[in-house]
């Protein structure tokens, strides 16, 4: 009587496991089923489908490369988005930001920052471009041949540019044995701010300038060419903008015939100590 129950307790006890069983895989393709229902209802429905995607503030890239480069950048490594198609408003991020990195956002160096506006309403996508604006232009004078590019402020080189002289444009003449090329940053971003601060120094002070040559990244120096003054020298490790007034009161003085030599005859004006100026 004992070894029947105990047989009848098993058969039980696995009949239980097995309804058990059958109930759990049985709501797992339930909801399996629901889940693709849905995911193609979203896919295959109008009511997320974007009826346009318009780009905007864009000068320097095509709005065909910016759409190209987005739709590869919402669709990599996603497979929601894969399913969904990009036309699909939901697998569209509300921002793409390149950072501080060198390469800025993928193959665009010039696209600084990208925000999305989505309009579910009006089933539209906006693409807002900013671009990095040029401050300068930076030259390669060991490359062979010669290479320049446009550089923003926070010195990223983001396109390629032409030779150019002259104080419309500032040039900096690179003599280092660097290998510069789209994406890269020549400076880190203190001593590229730094060298703003020089072309500011340069600007207001009336300075008429041959060359800003650079040629020691360890050093972070550069060497001021004016086409009717001395040679400056400065310091990319600390801002500049305390040696202006040392070169407007020299400038000054030599209108009132008190400077000894001339401001012209200088040989040069050294301020690569901070806070400190030493002219021969």
């Amino acid at each position: 009587m004992t070894d029947s129950a105990s047989y009848l307790s098993d058969r039980e006890h696995r009949r239980r496991r097995r309804a058990k069983i059958f109930r759990w895989s049985f709501a797992i393709i339930a909801l399996a089923v629901v889940v693709f229902g849905a995911t193609w209802v979203v896919a295959r429905s109008s009511l997320f489908r974007a009826e346009r995607i318009t780009v905007f503030g864009n000068q320097r890239l095509s709005a065909a490369d910016i759409l190209t480069f987005v739709e590869e950048r919402v669709t990599k490594g996603r497979m929601l988005a894969r399913i969904l198609g990009t036309q699909n408003l939901l697998v569209w991020p509300d921002t793409l930001v390149a950072g501080d990195t060198s390469a800025s956002i993928g193959g665009l160096p010039a696209l600084k920052n990208l925000v999305i506006r989505k309009d579910y309403q009006e089933r539209t996508i906006e693409l807002i471009v900013e671009e990095r604006q040029p401050v300068g232009v930076w030259c390669a004078k060991r490359a062979e041949p010669e290479r320049c590019f446009w550089f923003d402020a926070g010195g990223i080189l983001f396109e390629p540019a032409p030779s150019a002289e002259g104080n419309l444009i500032r040039v900096v003449a690179d003599y280092s044995s660097e290998d510069l090329n789209i994406g890269l940053r020549p400076l880190n971003v203190a001593a590229m701010a730094n060298l703003l601060s020089v072309f500011r120094v340069i600007k207001e002070s009336g300075l008429s300038v041959g060359e800003i040559r650079f040629e020691d990244p360890v050093l972070q120096e550069v060497r001021v060419v004016s086409h009717d003054g001395p040679v400056f020298y400065f310091s990319l490790r600390f801002p500049a903008e305390n040696t202006l007034g040392v070169i407007q009161s020299l400038i000054e003085k030599d209108r009132r015939g008190e400077l000894k030599p001339r401001f012209g005859e200088l040989e040069y004006i050294d301020f690569r100590v901070e806070n400190r100026a030493y002219y021969k």
